[in-house]
C-alpha cells in the first residue's frame, strides 16, 4: 500500500517531535483571518479542512476551500484561493510564519511510518538563508505554524515535526 499523500481534502494535525501516533488530542492547523498566521488549535466545530493539491516537481500546495472574512473584507466576498504561505520572517522564525494568504508556498510532503502510525513531514523548500539548514513546518510557543530551521549536519537522530493528514468526508 502506498504511503504517498494523495490529493484530497484533509484535517491536518500536528505531531510534535518525539510523539508517535496514535495519541489523543493535539493541535490542528486552523486559520483566523486572511493575511494572518495559521494557528494550532484543539479539534472543535471550527476545525479547518484543507485541500492538498499537487504542484510541480512532486510538491504540494495546501489551500482552503471557500473564503474567510477579513477586517478589510468583512463580507468575505473575495474570490481568491487562499492557502499556506510562508512570510513575516523574524528573529525567532528566520524563514517565517505560515500565513493564510492568496499566494502560497509549495511544500515537499513526505511519509514517515505506515499504517496507523503514518504521518508526514512538511518541508518548506522555497530557499534557505542558511545552507546547512532545512526548514520544516512546526508549531511555535505562540501556537502558530512556522517554517522552523533544522541543522542537517545533525540530521541523524534529530527529532523532526510531523503532521497527520486525516481524510475528510462530508
Amino acid at each position: 500500500m502506498s504511503t504517498e499523500l494523495k490529493p484530497g481534502r484533509y484535517t491536518v494535525r500536528y505531531v510534535p517531535p518525539g510523539i508517535q501516533l496514535p495519541f489523543i488530542g493535539g493541535l490542528y492547523a486552523n486559520p483566523k483571518e486572511i493575511h494572518q498566521p495559521i494557528a494550532g488549535e484543539a479539534l472543535g466545530p471550527r476545525t479547518q479542512v484543507w485541500d492538498v493539491e499537487p504542484a510541480q516537481d512532486g510538491k504540494f500546495t495546501i489551500v482552503r476551500p471557500g473564503v474567510i472574512p477579513s477586517k478589510d473584507d468583512p463580507a468575505g466576498s473575495s474570490t481568491s484561493l487562499l492557502g499556506w504561505n510562508v512570510g513575516w520572517p523574524n528573529e525567532l522564525s528566520p524563514k517565517g510564519i505560515v500565513l493564510l494568504d492568496d499566494g502560497y508556498t509549495e511544500f515537499e510532503i513526505k511519509p514517515v511510518g505506515e499504517g496507523e502510525k503514518l504521518m508526514y513531514s512538511i518541508q518548506d523548500t522555497s530557499g534557505s538563508s542558511i545552507p546547512e539548514n532545512k526548514y520544516y513546518i512546526a508549531i511555535d510557543n505562540k501556537q502558530q505554524l512556522v517554517s522552523w530551521p533544522y541543522d542537517m549536519n545533525q540530521e541523524e537522530g534529530q527529532l523532526l515535526p510531523h503532521w497527520q493528514f486525516t481524510p475528510f468526508s462530508n
